[in-house]
């Protein structure tokens, strides 16, 4: 386990022990779901412009449905669910 520290726009930093479980960085947003020591997920987005980096966000999950359902009503979050759908480990997780 490592210590993270999630740095978000406007609000105090995530700080806690854990994983990371997967990292992805596309054109203009980096997500990176990590798993706690408390077994319980944070999903840290990052948005830039110009390879500048402008916002950062994190939300924090009991579950992998939570998050699943997040990723749903959110409309950048297609490499988030692509993940979750296509993944094995997390398809056994979530049933």
């Amino acid at each position: 386990m490592q210590e993270f520290r999630v740095k978000r726009t406007g609000r105090d930093d995530l700080v806690f022990q854990g994983e990371v479980i997967f990292a992805v960085r596309l054109e203009k947003v980096k997500f990176v779901l990590y798993l706690t020591r408390k077994r319980t997920y944070v999903l840290s987005r990052e948005y830039y412009f110009l390879n500048l980096r402008y916002l950062r966000m994190a939300h924090c999950f009991d579950t992998l449905k939570e998050l699943n359902a997040f990723a749903t009503s959110e409309k950048d979050m297609d490499a988030v669910r692509f993940i979750i759908k296509n993944d094995a480990s997390f398809s056994r997780a979530m049933s």
